[in-house]
């Protein structure tokens, strides 16, 4: 038996469990959970058993490439069967192990519907017919049908339609009416000469090109008068593809009226249209007491949504289109930067925050993250310097302090410098953030801030407050703390990557104490893989929030990378780091209004720095002199250098070289170590002497100085950043917007490799509008190619949004209806 016995799958990494034997003599796979036997089953290709086994491995994690070498299915096919056992519904299971192929929506059910429908609606409807009779289908039988679907059924009935029909002709007289040949171009108003019958997506000879226009025999004018040519308008339902019989004195023959006729719908070409998506979220925008300034934050919103970065960049954008949706957008880039800074205020900045606050509910949120981004300026201006991670060196920036839920959501931010340092600003901003928010003073908020804010006096003042916890690393953690011997507990983290489906499971390990400094303060140290290797990663985390479970302040820790993530994407998509402005105030004419402090003068820092440089490079020295005089002895009187030298210094440098352990040799040193060690004792006479010189001119100069007094003497500079601010809340509102705009899209595009970038296309497209007295009908035109499944997962989304009934911007009275579909008219596309 065991010759006939072949292991064709065994276990792995990422198969711990599963090991799969073909028996070759029976034909046959034995499936064994660990050493039980779980299963047998026909090995053959069109079994479904075998197919539900290979599904279940799918799903489980086993390796896919070896899944489709052993049994020869592609893995589109596999995936379909995993697919199908997720939804536990019995068709799409049978469908999915049934083959290849969609099954086919034109059931013989809807073919008669559509037959027993035909007859009433295209007497009535000969241009949207099919539309009306698709819109039918899917209320009552759930299937969207396309029209290219159901077009040779509807040519099939036309052909017995028309066979029924008399054509009707009148004779060629000036007097009484016309006979037209139509082809189906662009429609063009009735007043003039030349008339065509307008294009629509069932008329089948609508690209024929063979076919010419046939002009009016006579030369006058068509139409004398307006009723006329409303007259004219009422085409008989008696046609022959292109002919038409009219007769201009006749009344309606067919079930028209001619106010219907003045409100025919009207179509034509928009820019900018993807932008409606947002159309729900923006009329919050539009309801809100904005007062004046309304209308450019929606304009400005709308820009930064359509890809305009800057004020600059939106001159790029066509206004005759935006100025269908919006009420009276500016084009004028002057008046634009004037009313920014007209409404620069702080009035306004807090209305918008508190608008964006409601936007992403934030009553229901308590958890925060607080963090300063900075901006590398490299201007002509003094400003003050920071660290710049950009540039991994403290220089000349432009400090933002940002806070976002727990989700992402930026819901904070403020411009400025770092005059005041973060340790300060956060409790600054903590409480503005509170006012803006209209957050009642009783609810409490935990607030994860990176390592910057660590300080035993921040952790004091927290430990004090009722409705704040914070939640930081501990700075300089030695990883000491851990003890084997005391016990460990464990939690997980489930990272999603490409999908919902696929997931990574990260299991840590963990300790909890009371911080040594402050028994007020909670200290959990964390224990986590490294990402690549087998190490192992070990954290300090530092809390006031005695209560909280660990594993919720661990996850919340660790998921901190959420913010710096948003900080990329709000400066590639966004342009948060644009300046917008470059006015700037010295500080000493805005010393008024800022608060001064005492600090430690930069005077005193740069010697302080210097006498550090030059306390290591005696020291190296002392220390080469250390060597030789144990090797070789002194080898001449330094009893001058002695003299010279600060006496404390040298026998402190001299401790740390007792340790150093040398030989001493009865060998005479070489007149090159001869040289050097002269070389060597001149250069400790000359850093002694410039020590000696720093010491004093470092305490002869004043330590504690006011702030504001040292920079308004150096020149220091401070960015009026009051227009950056506004433009900065607009972007922060426009990037939120677009994530919960997003958010149905990604939960079922269900692909996170490209979900932003199908989208975002989505958004800047262009298309084609249809008014009328109710509603604007937007047919979005991608300029990507969208396969059927995401153009179904838009008509989905779209289907939501139009059932809320949003109204456009500038026109309560016309609500939207956002469509996408796959016929572009030949206008805009040339087929081969």
């Amino acid at each position: 038996m065991e010759a006939h016995l072949q292991t064709i799958i065994g276990v792995d990494k990422k198969n711990p469990f599963f090991t799969l034997i073909r028996n070759t003599k029976d034909n046959t796979i034995s499936v064994y959970l660990g050493a039980a036997l779980y299963e047998v089953i026909d090995d053959q290709a069109d079994n479904p058993n075998l197919k539900f086994m290979i599904a279940r491995l799918f799903n489980a994690g086993v390796n896919k490439q070896s899944l489709i070498d052993t049994f020869g299915f592609c893995y589109n096919t596999i995936k379909r069967w995993g697919d199908a056992l997720k939804t536990n519904d019995a068709m799409t299971i049978v469908h999915a192990l049934s083959g290849q192929g969609a099954p086919k929506k034109l059931t013989i059910e809807i073919q008669s519907f559509v037959t027993h429908r035909f007859k009433s609606i295209y007497a009535t409807n000969i241009y949207s017919y099919s539309k009306e009779i698709r819109e039918e289908i899917l209320e009552i039988f759930h299937q969207d049908i396309s029209a290219e679907t159901l077009r040779p059924l509807f040519n099939a009935l036309k052909e017995k339609y028309f066979q029924k029909k008399k054509v009707v002709s009148v004779p060629d007289t000036p007097n009484t009416s016309q006979l037209f040949k139509f082809t189906t171009q662009l429609a063009l108003p009735p007043a003039k000469s030349l008339l065509s019958l307008p294009a629509h997506e069932d008329n089948p000879s609508a690209h024929n090109n063979s076919q010419a226009h046939t002009i009016l025999s006579n030369h006058t004018p068509l139409f004398t008068k307006e009723s006329d040519a409303n007259q004219f308008s009422l085409l008989t339902s008696s046609c022959d593809n292109n002919i038409v019989a009219v007769d201009s004195k006749c009344d309606a023959t067919d079930n028209r009226k001619i106010s219907e006729i003045k409100n025919m719908s009207q179509k034509g070409f928009c820019y900018h249209v993807g932008g409606l998506i947002f159309a729900p979220f923006m009329n919050v925008i539009q309801k809100s007491n904005l007062g004046d300034c309304k209308p450019y934050v929606i304009q400005w919103l709308m820009a930064v949504l359509l890809g305009a970065k800057n004020i600059e960049q939106s001159k790029l954008l066509n206004y005759k289109s935006l100025a269908l949706f919006l009420d009276k957008p500016t084009r004028n880039l002057h008046i634009q930067r004037k009313k920014l800074k007209e409404f620069a205020i702080d009035d306004n900045f807090t209305k918008l925050l508190n608008l964006n606050a409601i936007l992403v509910d934030i009553d229901k949120k308590s958890d925060f993250y607080y963090d300063p981004h900075t901006k590398h300026y490299t201007g002509l201006l003094a400003l003050l310097k920071s660290w710049c991670s950009k540039v991994r060196m403290a220089t000349r920036i432009i400090n933002t302090d940002f806070i976002h839920t727990a989700d992402g959501f930026p819901v904070y931010i403020k411009n400025g410098d770092t005059f005041d340092d973060m340790r300060v600003r956060f409790f600054k901003d903590i409480k503005e953030f509170r006012r803006i928010t209209k957050m009642p003073d009783d609810k409490v908020i935990t607030v994860c801030v990176d390592r910057g804010i660590f300080s035993e006096e921040v952790f004091k003042k927290v430990a004090g407050m009722k409705n704040l916890h914070i939640v930081s690393w501990e700075k300089d953690y030695k990883k000491d703390k851990w003890d084997e011997n005391q016990e460990k507990k464990t939690g997980s983290i489930i990272l999603e990557r490409n999908n919902k489906t696929d997931t990574k499971l990260i299991t840590y390990e963990y300790q909890e104490y009371r911080w040594d400094k402050n028994d007020k303060i909670r200290q959990l140290i964390v224990r986590l893989p490294e990402k690549k290797g087998n190490g192992i990663v070990e954290v300090s985390i530092l809390t006031d929030d005695l209560s909280r479970a660990a594993t919720v302040i661990i996850f919340l820790m660790l998921k901190r990378w959420i913010q710096e993530n948003d900080f990329k994407y709000l400066i590639a998509h966004f342009g948060l780091d644009q300046i917008t402005s470059y006015l700037f105030d010295n500080y000493k004419d805005i010393a008024e209004t800022i608060t001064d402090k005492e600090h430690v003068s930069g005077t005193y820092k740069a010697l302080t720095k210097e006498l550090d440089k030059i306390r290591k490079k005696l020291k190296t020295t002392l220390h080469k002199k250390h060597i030789f005089d144990t090797k070789f002895g002194i080898y001449q009187d330094i009893s001058e250098l002695i003299k010279g030298q600060k006496q404390m210094l040298i026998s402190e440098l001299a401790k740390e070289l007792t340790n150093v352990k040398i030989e001493k040799t009865e060998k005479k040193p070489t007149k090159k170590q001869e040289e050097s060690y002269k070389k060597n004792i001149t250069k400790i006479v000359h850093l002694t002497n410039e020590y000696d010189d720093k010491f004093t001119e470092r305490a002869a100069t004043k330590k504690i100085v006011s702030k504001i007094e040292e920079l308004s003497e150096k020149g220091t500079k401070k960015m009026d950043t009051a227009q950056k601010q506004l433009m900065d809340i607009i972007k922060i509102i426009a990037r939120n917007i677009f994530y919960l705009a997003f958010e149905p899209f990604k939960s079922k595009y269900n692909n996170y490799r490209d979900d932003h970038v199908i989208f975002r296309a989505i958004t800047y497209s262009d298309g084609e509008i249809e008014t009328n007295n109710s509603e604007m009908k937007i047919n979005i035109l991608p300029t990507i190619e969208i396969p059927p499944k995401v153009r179904k997962i838009l008509s989905e989304i779209f289907e939501e949004i139009n059932m809320q009934k949003t109204p456009i911007f500038n026109d309560k009275k016309l609500n939207i209806k956002l469509e996408i579909t796959e016929k572009i008219n030949s206008f805009f596309a040339y087929y081969h």
